[in-house]
């Protein structure tokens, strides 16, 4: 039985959709003026109406993830448009979510029609079941070729090759294998030279871009006028790759001894005196013991909008009881009274979380999933980069301090031995310092390779951020507040505005939140922080 719906094709408003996606893993599709070419002449033999053409440069690998895509349900739905024009079903969809939304918007007949280039579509059962099917195939596609991309980089990265991003005096050619950049290695190599004299970033930028420094376009071959500035310099003087240590996501390599024919720019030594100069060093061991005090460096006034943080500090009250206070340094702020108890704070934090965090709806596990995957990677290697970073310093120090012990026997001058005790004791504590960031980083890089969160246990973590606020100890409370938060802006008596730490941040996109009493009630969108940097 053929339960297909005659429709006059003409009378129809059609939307022609093209998509090309910009991840690599799919450079081979046609290109966006190639679809819409094919789709036009399908529209000119078929006497169909084009109302308007969209252009996405989007994967639809992960749902809602295409905004152009979204508005068009969305104008399909308010009856803007009758049916869809596209190359491709996979055009529209790679994921079970886009593709089950157009499914259902063909059954309850908000979707008038589908046309494609390169496949029949007939509005009826068998022509849904098919279109389901080539759904289903352009997902396994889609997953099929990322895992085994992801396959072949982390094999390529334990063979010394990369893919990752551009090294400034460097190319890397058709292996993935970084070799010297021709005039470019050698004026970042000066660069290495002079940072490690102590020369300041700007003038090596301007000696760089005095001297001709080019970038180098491997899509044309050829190099092109690239101005560097002191913030790219920043980064390349903190990046182990130039004496050898490769970091990337899941792992870290040593290519001069997997790579034939790697050429490093620098050499350890030379690294390490670079460090000298990027960090401030330590003037000598600290004799004051800090207290714990909560939320320290993270709360701000909300009254004066002071640059720094407020104090903390703990006095006595007129029961005689010692309590937690919060005050501005400000001189100036008209705050009144000038301190704030920490209660308060911490009732107005409890209040915030309870309307924000406690309050998430159920598609923010989703949401979590799809950021953390990112989120984590990305912070994968920048602890591998930090971690190789400090161990070459603390590597530098020791024996700087093994050169200064040996030269100490030698000396006689009563000045020149405490100068030189002096320097020892300096570099003890900074390479105790550096040894605890070394711990902390590992066991940061030993949790970003854990598995993500269950729902039953990402809830669980919700539910115990109430329980802990409400009956929690102080440090408990402290540790809770600063996983969820970068920085808090109270008055005199609440939290008034916040900017959210990743990932919630991203998992508070939608969402928005009243907030306050009186005049002083705010909606807070919380797709941005909500203060102006």
């Amino acid at each position: 039985m053929n339960d297909t719906v005659e429709i006059n094709l003409s009378k129809l408003r059609y939307a022609v959709y093209v998509r090309k996606s910009t991840e690599a893993a799919e450079k081979q599709v046609r290109t966006l003026d190639d679809q819409e070419r094919d789709c036009r002449k399908l529209a000119d033999d078929l006497g169909i109406n084009i109302v308007a053409t969209i252009r996405e440069k989007k994967s639809a690998k992960a749902p809602n993830s295409r905004p152009l895509f979204k508005q068009l349900l969305k104008d399909i739905k308010s009856s803007k448009y009758d049916g869809v024009l596209s190359w491709h079903p996979d055009r529209l969809a790679r994921n079970t979510i886009d593709s089950g939304q157009i499914i259902y918007l063909l059954d309850t007949g908000v979707i008038k029609d589908l046309r494609f280039v390169s496949h029949q579509f007939s509005n009826n059962a068998n022509g849904k079941m098919l279109l389901g099917m080539l759904f289903v195939f352009a997902k396994h596609y889609s997953d099929d070729l990322s895992h085994k991309v992801k396959r072949g980089v982390d094999g390529n990265f334990r063979d010394g090759k990369s893919s990752g991003t551009r090294k400034h005096g460097y190319i890397r050619d058709e292996d993935g294998i970084y070799r010297p950049d021709g005039d470019n290695f050698t004026l970042m190599q000066k660069a290495w030279s002079m940072r490690a004299e102590g020369t300041p970033n700007t003038e090596i930028a301007e000696y760089l871009n005095s001297n001709g420094y080019s970038r180098f376009l491997k899509k044309d071959n050829t190099h092109i006028t690239s101005p560097i500035g002191t913030s790219i310099l920043g980064k390349v003087f903190n990046d182990t790759f130039y004496f050898g240590i490769l970091c990337q996501t899941n792992q870290t390599t040593d290519l001069r001894e997997l790579v034939t024919g790697f050429i490093p720019m620098i050499n350890e030594d030379m690294f390490y005196k670079v460090q000298t100069y990027n960090n401030h060093r330590r003037r000598g061991p600290s004799k004051k013991l800090e207290l714990f005090m909560p939320l320290r460096h993270l709360l701000y006034c909300g009254v004066c909008d002071y640059e720094k943080s407020m104090t903390v500090s703990r006095s006595k009250g007129r029961d005689g009881k010692r309590y937690l206070y919060y005050s501005c340094k400000n001189k100036e702020c008209t705050r009144a009274p000038r301190s704030m108890r920490a209660k308060l704070v911490f009732n107005s934090i409890t209040d915030l979380l309870n309307a924000t965090v406690n309050q998430l709806p159920e598609v923010t596990y989703k949401r979590y999933l799809d950021e953390m995957s990112q989120f984590t990677d990305s912070k994968k290697v920048d602890i591998r980069k930090e971690l190789a970073r400090k161990k070459v310093v603390v590597a530098g120090h020791q024996k700087t301090r093994n050169d200064l012990t040996s030269s100490l026997n030698k000396q006689t001058d009563e000045r020149s031995i405490m100068n030189t005790n002096e320097r020892m004791a300096n570099l003890s504590v900074e390479i105790d310092s550096l040894n605890n960031s070394i711990t902390k980083l590992e066991v940061s890089l030993k949790k970003s390779t854990m598995p993500v969160l269950s729902a039953s246990e990402f809830w669980g973590l919700i539910r115990l951020t109430d329980k802990k606020m409400q009956k929690g100890q102080l440090f408990q409370k402290d540790r809770i507040i600063r996983n969820y938060f970068l920085k808090l802006y109270v008055d005199n008596e609440k939290v008034v505005s916040y900017h959210w730490k990743e990932p919630f941040a991203s998992l508070m996109e939608t969402t928005q939140i009243s907030y306050g009493r009186g005049e002083r009630t705010r909606t807070f969108d919380l797709t941005v922080p909500n203060r102006a940097r």
